[in-house]
């Protein structure tokens, strides 16, 4: 069997199809609606454990969201508040205590606690 019709009923369920399309539909992959659920293929199956990583991994990413907040605390930086230069000095030591820890043996790593 290729694909399988799954009706929502149930808002616990409707809930859980939501996130399985979200998740897939973030990850690339078109899924299939009806008036009253989703059509559910193999291959999306297949896919869902990586689909479901990979959402959660840029959903949830320190990274992305402390070059938000550097980049809000620059813009701050430039029109004036001298505190956000030491929220900015912060957010960077921080991070590159993290790079130290976990990825000092990578180039990019060692690149990053050489700055100044």
């Amino acid at each position: 069997m290729e694909q399988i019709t799954v009706q929502m009923d149930e808002w616990f369920f409707t809930q859980g199809l939501i996130g399985y399309k979200k998740i897939l539909e973030n990850y690339g992959e078109k899924v299939k609606t009806t008036h009253d659920g989703l059509i559910i293929e193999r291959k999306h199956i297949e896919l869902l454990t990586e689909a479901f990583f990979d959402f959660y991994f840029k959903q949830y990413s320190v990274a992305n969201r402390d070059k938000k907040t550097l980049r809000l605390l620059h813009k701050k930086f430039k029109e004036g508040d001298k505190k956000a230069k030491t929220d900015i000095n912060k957010i960077l030591n921080d991070t590159k205590k993290k790079v130290e820890k976990y990825f000092s043996g990578a180039k990019e790593g060692a690149q990053f606690i050489m700055l100044p």
